[in-house]
This record gives C-alpha cells, sequence and structure tokens, in this order.
C-alpha cells in the first residue's frame, strides 16, 4: 500500500530532501566557512587592526563559555573539543598580547587543555562528584 505524496494549495506535489539537515551541522558548517574567510583577510592583511586584539579574546571567551556549557551538561564530546579550541585561543591571546609567538604555544597549549579534559570526562564517566 502507498501512501498519496501530500501536496500544498495549488496541487502541485511536494518533494521531500533526501537527508535531514541538522542545526548544529550547519552552523558548524557556516562556522568553518567563516573562519576560511577571515583566516584569507588575515594572510591578505586586509584585517583592521582592531581585529588583532579583538578576534583572540572573542574566541577565548566562546571556548570558556562553551567548556563550561558542556562540563554543566556532561557532554564528554562537547568537553574536549571545546578544551582543544580553548587552548587554540589562549595561544592567540597570548600572542596578541606580546606574550609568545602562536607557534611556540599552539601546540602545548591544545595538548595541556585536552588533557585537562580528558581527566574531567574521565571524573564525569566515572560519575565522581568533584567536590569531595
Amino acid at each position: 500500500m502507498r501512501r498519496s505524496v501530500p501536496t500544498d494549495a495549488e496541487g502541485s506535489a511536494r518533494t521531500r530532501l533526501p537527508f535531514a539537515l541538522q542545526g548544529s551541522i550547519v552552523l558548524g558548517i557556516l562556522a568553518v566557512a567563516l573562519i576560511g574567510v577571515a583566516w584569507l583577510l588575515v594572510n591578505l592583511e586586509l584585517m583592521p587592526q582592531a581585529f588583532y586584539t579583538a578576534a583572540p579574546i572573542a574566541a577565548t571567551a566562546f571556548g570558556a563559555l562553551w567548556f563550561l556549557m558542556a562540563l554543566l551538561q556532561r557532554r564528554a564530546r562537547g568537553i574536549i573539543f571545546a578544551a582543544a579550541w580553548l587552548g587554540a585561543a589562549l595561544s592567540l591571546l597570548l600572542a596578541a598580547q606580546g606574550v609568545a609567538q602562536v607557534g611556540d604555544t599552539l601546540i602545548g597549549l591544545i595538548l595541556i587543555a585536552v588533557g585537562v579534559a580528558l581527566v574531567l570526562r574521565g571524573l564525569l564517566m566515572a560519575d565522581v562528584a568533584l567536590d569531595k
């Protein structure tokens, strides 16, 4: 038994997409595209000088908020990704402040942040209270 295809007011058949769109995936694709455009503009030196001080602060705030939300929601994968983002953002922030170059701190800060996230993930998966 076949179902009839739903029609709209004019009587033409509506076709469904062969896939489902997920909001988080679409936002992720848009974010990657925006980061790519920003990276291109930075490499072409077309960004205003204020961008180089504001972007690392915004990226660090976003990473800290993402990490905190993932921690409060007890999402283990989100904690690890947010920690990697936060490590990279902190490296950019140190470079913007003139403390160290990005190449000197990027890998180290990402590895430290992901290591801390793995420890927290282990505590969350073991269902251990953090206040003991």
